[in-house]
C-alpha cells in the first residue's frame, strides 16, 4: 500500500528590516538550501544596485531559531535548533543564502556599488571610485537606503526541520534549481552522507568536474550515485533521476544499508585520491562519468571476491583500459535499432546503458591475462586464467545446462560458478582446470544443496 503523505503548516510573519541591522544578525546558512557560494561578483554587484534603487523586492526567508525551538514538539527538532542556538546563531536562511551573504559583504566593504549616476527620490547621486563602498558612501544616500529602502523579510516562527526543507522546495518550485539541488534540500540521512563525502573529497571531484558544475552540486550527484550503487551491492543499475529522487528518503533501500554504501564509495574515492594526481580528460566523453565506471567495477570485484594487491597498479591498468575503450569506434551495444560505442554509453545512466558499460569492462578484464587483479582464497577459488581455460575447454558453454557463457561474464561469480569436479573440494579435490568446470550459478546451488543433503543422510 502506498504511504499516505502528511503535511503540516508553519507560522510566519513579515518584517521590513534595514540592511545594516540584517547584516549584524548571525544567520546560519544551512547547506541543504545552498549550492556553495553560487553568485559570482557580477550578481552580487547587481543585487547591491537593486537594494540601492529599492528594487530588491523578493522576500528573504529566515527561520527564527529561538522561536522554532520554543515551538518544537519532537526531540530531533529540539536538538537541531538547540545546537544552533549554542553556536550563537539567531536565524536559519531558508531562501536567500546568496542575498544574505551579499548584504554582509556590502556592509563589510567587500563589494563596490556600480559606478554611475543614480536618480534617488528626485535627486541625482554620482557613485565613483571615491564613494563606491558602504563606508565611503554619501551620508544622505546611505540614510535614504536605511530608512526608506528596508529589506522585506519573512520570519518563520514555527516549523519542523522537515518543514523548512519543504518550504524551500515550494518557494523554489518555479526556479531553475537542478535535480540534485532539490534533493539536497531534503531532510534525510542520505542527503547528509552525500554532502559530507562530497565535501571530504572535494579536491578529488575537482579533477573530474568543472568548477561551475561543482557549484551546482554535480559532485554531490556523482557521490549519490556511488552510495546508492554500493549500498545495494551493485544491484541498482538504473541511476537515473527517478532512482536518485526515490532513494533520498529515510525509508529507502539505500538508507537501510547506508553504511555499506558509504564504505564502498570511500574505497573508490580513496583510490582516486591516492593515484589520480592531475585533472583528468579523455579524447571523448565527459571525465566525471569515469568515476561511476570505476566505482561499478570496484563494487563488482568485491562482490565476486576479486582483489588487487597494488592499488596503484590496478588504477593505472583500469585507467589505461578506460582510455582505450573511449577511443574505440567499435559498437559495444547492439540491440535492434540501438547501437552505441562505449563513449556513447556515457550519455545516460539507465539500466541498459550501465549494464553495457559494465559488461565491456568485465570483458576487458576477462581477456587481459596481465590484469593486476585476481581472486581471493587461491586454494579454493579458481583464478581468472583458470576460469578462462575452462570456458575454452567447455566451448564457451555451461558444463551442466549447456547455456552459452558470454565472454564478459566469465569472471562474474554471481552468474557462473567455478565448481570442483569430479573430485569435490570437501574431498580434497584440487583447484585445477582438470578438476574444475564453469557452471551456471543456480545449477551450482542445486548441486551443492544435494551434496549437503547426502552428507546429512550419511551422518544420520
Amino acid at each position: 500500500m502506498k504511504k499516505t503523505k502528511f503535511f503540516t503548516d508553519i507560522d510566519s510573519e513579515q518584517k521590513d528590516v534595514p540592511l545594516d541591522v540584517l547584516s549584524k544578525k548571525k544567520i546560519y546558512l544551512d547547506e541543504r538550501f545552498q549550492s556553495w557560494a553560487r553568485w559570482l561578483l557580477k550578481e552580487e554587484v547587481y543585487y547591491a544596485g537593486s537594494i540601492l534603487l529599492g528594487k530588491a523586492s523578493s522576500n528573504i526567508v529566515l527561520a527564527d531559531i529561538q522561536q522554532c525551538f520554543d515551538n518544537s514538539e519532537n526531540l530531533a527538532d529540539s536538538m537541531y535548533y538547540s545546537r544552533l542556538l549554542e553556536q550563537g546563531y539567531q536565524y536559519i536562511s531558508v531562501d536567500g543564502n546568496n542575498r544574505c551573504t551579499t548584504i554582509r559583504k556590502i556592509v563589510d566593504d567587500k563589494i563596490e556599488f556600480e559606478y554611475g549616476h543614480y536618480s534617488i527620490n528626485g535627486k541625482v547621486f554620482q557613485i565613483n571610485k571615491h564613494n563606491s563602498k558602504w563606508s565611503t558612501m554619501d551620508a544622505t544616500l546611505k540614510s535614504h537606503i536605511l530608512e526608506k529602502k528596508p529589506l522585506r523579510v519573512e520570519i518563520i516562527t514555527r516549523a519542523t526541520n522537515a518543514d523548512l526543507a519543504d518550504e524551500f522546495l515550494r518557494i523554489n518550485n518555479g526556479v531553475k534549481h537542478n535535480p540534485q539541488e532539490k534533493r539536497n534540500a531534503k531532510y534525510c540521512d542520505i542527503a547528509d552522507a552525500v554532502r559530507d563525502l562530497a565535501k571530504k573529497y572535494e579536491k578529488v571531484l575537482k579533477l573530474f568536474i568543472e568548477l561551475p558544475h561543482l557549484k551546482r552540486r554535480k559532485g554531490d550527484e556523482v557521490v549519490a550515485e556511488m552510495i546508492i550503487h554500493g549500498a545495494t551491492d551493485g544491484s541498482f543499475m538504473n541511476l537515473s533521476k527517478g532512482t536518485l529522487d526515490s532513494e533520498y528518503d529515510d525509508e529507502s533501500i539505500t538508507t537501510k544499508s547506508l553504511k555499506k554504501g558509504i564504505v564502498a564509495t570511500e574505497k573508490t574515492l580513496k583510490l582516486l585520491k591516492n593515484y589520480q594526481k592531475s585533472k583528468l580528460d579523455f579524447d571523448a566523453g565527459k571525465p566525471f562519468t569515469a568515476v561511476l565506471n570505476l566505482h561499478m567495477f570496484v563494487v563488482w570485484m568485491d562482490n565476486n571476491n576479486i582483489a588487487y594487491s597494488s592499488g596503484k597498479k590496478f588504477y593505472e591498468w583500469w585507467l589505461k583500459g578506460e582510455r582505450k575503450r573511449r577511443k574505440s569506434k567499435d559498437f559495444v551495444a547492439e540491440v535492434g535499432d540501438f547501437v552505441a560505442t562505449y563513449t556513447g554509453l556515457q550519455k545516460y545512466k539507465t539500466e541498459l546503458y550501465l549494464n553495457y558499460r559494465m559488461n565491456k569492462m568485465k570483458q576487458d578484464f576477462a581477456e587481459d591475462e596481465n590484469a593486476p587483479i585476481d581472486f581471493r582464497d587461491a586454494e579454493r577459488i579458481f583464478s581468472k586464467s583458470q576460469r578462462y581455460d575452462m570456458w575454452i575447454i567447455q566451448n564457451e558453454k555451461c558444463a551442466v545446462t549447456g547455456k552459452k557463457i558470454p565472454v564478459q561474464e566469465i569472471n562474474d561469480a554471481s552468474k557462473w560458478s567455478g565448481d570442483h569436479y569430479p573430485i569435490l573440494h570437501s574431498e580434497n579435490g584440487p583447484t585445477t582446470v582438470d578438476n574444475g568446470r564453469l557452471i551456471e550459478y543456480e545449477a551450482h546451488k542445486k548441486i551443492t544443496s544435494n551434496q549437503q543433503m547426502k552428507s546429512v543422510t550419511r551422518m544420520s
